[in-house]
Parts: structure tokens; C-alpha cells; sequence
């Protein structure tokens, strides 16, 4: 199991500086545990070679249906109201290089509230608040399950499945100013999700969220 890096001075730097904030999207969010906002796109990308930056490889992206008046959106399996999909390849050197790749996507979702619900804990949400340097900086979160390509070191079973969670912040358009706290688990049944690996807050080369446009 790993811990929180600590050898990037430039995040912490980032994170006694700053302050926090958030700029939400106008469209329709779930304030349940669990839940999702519809008509969201979340990517992110690292090549896990810069200096200052984490060295997780990283290339997501998450989307969310645009759809009218949902009560209670949500795209997890027990509870479906809306779609979402997306595609995921990781790579963790510190785990000897476990790689997964797919993802059957759970949540994507504003803001860097709790995880809740059955997915358990997201990460460590507050360390990433205080990472926040922009006003309009915007924090994301997505949710799913991933497919072990590579166990590298980490005692999963090639072919098994894990959840993965990831919560990212957006600080705008430069590079590797954005942020994403990556958490993998074992996926078993039952409401404890035994870890498998937490990063913290990571410096990556570029999160971007963005509102789907259309007629909602």
C-alpha cells in the first residue's frame, strides 16, 4: 500500500500557499453520496516524466449524459437515471508498474465532496482543496471500475477488476498546475474495499473539465 508522495516540492509549495475555491457548472448535480452532474466531460493527462510532476502515467477521460430534469443522477449500477462512459490507462511505477486500463465509469461528478454511498472513500479531498490557486479553479470527481493489464507488484490477479477513483482539479489551461488524487481498491463484495494504493495529490500535465453544450 502506498502513501501520500512527498517528494514533489513544488505541491507542497502549492498546497501552504494557496487557498481554497470552486466554480460549479450550471447544470443539474446529485447531492447524494454517490452521485453524479450530468453533461460534464473530465479529462486528464501525465506522461509521468516531468520533474515536478507525479510520476503515475495517466490518460482518462469521463463523460457524463446531458439529459433534462433528473431528480437524483446517478450512473452507478444500482441506482442508473443517466449514462456515462469513458476510458482510462494507468500506470503506477511505484507498484512496480501495475497498469490498468478501461473503465466502466460510476460517477463523474463536480466538486470534491465525499464519495459516499458504495464506492467508500475518494481520496483525500481536503489536501486537494488547499491546492486550489485560481478562482476558478474547478474540482471533479470520477468513480469506476478498471481492469488490471499489468499487476507489476502489486499482488492483483491479471484480468481482475478494481475500483478506481480519482479526484481532480482544474486550475485552467497551463500546464501542470492541475492536480488528481488517485485511489485504487480491490473490487469485492461488501461494503469495505480493501486498498490497494493512494497517492495524494499529484501535479499532473493537464485536467480539463468541461460542460457539455446543448439543450439540457
Amino acid at each position: 500500500m502506498s502513501t501520500t508522495h512527498a517528494r514533489w516540492p513544488a505541491l507542497a509549495g502549492l498546497l501552504a500557499l494557496v487557498a481554497a475555491s470552486l466554480v460549479g457548472f450550471a447544470t443539474n448535480a446529485s447531492a447524494a453520496g454517490g452521485g453524479s452532474t450530468t453533461g460534464i466531460t473530465v479529462v486528464a493527462v501525465n506522461p509521468g516524466t516531468h520533474p515536478e510532476a507525479g510520476d503515475v502515467m495517466l490518460a482518462l477521460t469521463a463523460h457524463s449524459e446531458r439529459t433534462g430534469d433528473v431528480t437524483d443522477p446517478s450512473c452507478r449500477p444500482q441506482d442508473r437515471t443517466i449514462r456515462c462512459w469513458g476510458s482510462l490507462v494507468l500506470r503506477v511505477p511505484e507498484l512496480g508498474g501495475l497498469r490498468l486500463t478501461g473503465l466502466d465509469v460510476h460517477r463523474v461528478d463536480l466538486g470534491g465532496g465525499s464519495c459516499g454511498g458504495d464506492d467508500g472513500g475518494c481520496g483525500d479531498h481536503e489536501a486537494l482543496a488547499a491546492g486550489l490557486p485560481a478562482d476558478d479553479a474547478v474540482q471533479a470527481q470520477v468513480n469506476g471500475i478498471a481492469t488490471v493489464a499489468d499487476p507489476g507488484t502489486s499482488g492483483l490477479a491479471p484480468g481482475s477488476t478494481v475500483q478506481v477513483k480519482l479526484a481532480l482539479v482544474d486550475n485552467g489551461p497551463a500546464r501542470y498546475v492541475d492536480t488528481v488524487d488517485v485511489t485504487i481498491s480491490r473490487d469485492v463484495p461488501g461494503p469495505v474495499k480493501p486498498l490497494v494504493y493512494a497517492s495524494g495529490p499529484l501535479i499532473v500535465q493537464q485536467v480539463q473539465v468541461h460542460e457539455v453544450p446543448g439543450p439540457a
